[in-house]
């Protein structure tokens, strides 16, 4: 079989590459341009991610499934067509993105040949932010481990020191011939149960089960 030359394939291709095109919306022309590079694809992922995780006012990042559909929709009006947009929540921003029908006309415009394209990339993007929805609580689950084993390995080694000296004075009084005396097991009673009842330990364990709890609620994306 006689492969088909680089040159003839940018012949064959010349006449079906894609043009950018005007749609009309209330009354201003709108340039699309319907296929987008392979950097841009990535963009359009990478962008919708930074919408759906990012950060509060007080700079505390949290996931935000509530702005998924318009990190969509900003992204798709940001790379396929001429509107000059920031990659910001403002009140102008929002007017546009999620309260006109900017949108909704870029993508009526698609040919089904690209507007199958298009669909696929919004599932590429879903799929992605469900990727990192996943990393982070893993890496959220394994830092909050590490804190708890740093707590737990302290006080096994806490006790281990006590017991190791209780040994220790048991093998005294053995060498005397006398029992260990019941007062001497008393503070070690106290001091076992002031351990237990660790509030730095209680409460981590807690905050770990309430973040894994979060984590297996935050996986994803509803859409």
């Amino acid at each position: 079989m006689k492969k088909i030359t680089k040159k003839k394939q940018k012949e064959m291709l010349a006449s079906i590459s894609p043009a950018v095109y005007p749609i009309s919306y209330n009354g201003q022309e709108i340039e699309v341009n319907p296929a987008l590079t392979i950097e841009q694809r990535k963009s359009f992922c990478e962008g919708v991610w930074s919408l759906y995780w990012n950060a509060d006012k007080e700079g505390n990042y949290d996931y935000r499934p509530f702005l998924y559909d318009t990190a969509i929709r900003m992204m798709t009006l940001y790379l396929y067509t001429n509107l000059d947009i920031e990659l910001e929540l403002s009140d102008a921003n929002m007017a546009l993105i999620q309260y006109s029908e900017a949108y909704e006309s870029v993508i009526s415009s698609f040919t089904e040949f690209y507007a199958r394209d298009y669909r696929a990339l919004c599932d590429a993007a879903e799929e992605y932010v469900e990727r990192k929805c996943s990393e982070n609580n893993a890496m959220l689950s394994n830092a909050v481990k590490s804190e708890i084993d740093v707590l737990v390995g302290n006080l096994l080694v806490k006790v281990s020191s006590i017991l190791d000296k209780v040994d220790a004075d048991m093998a005294k009084y053995a060498e005397i011939g006398k029992e260990y005396p019941a007062t001497e097991i008393l503070p070690l009673i106290k001091k076992f149960t002031e351990f237990n009842n660790s509030e730095d330990v209680v409460n981590k364990i807690l905050e770990f089960r309430d973040r894994k709890a979060e984590g297996t609620q935050d996986g994803g994306p509803t859409v």
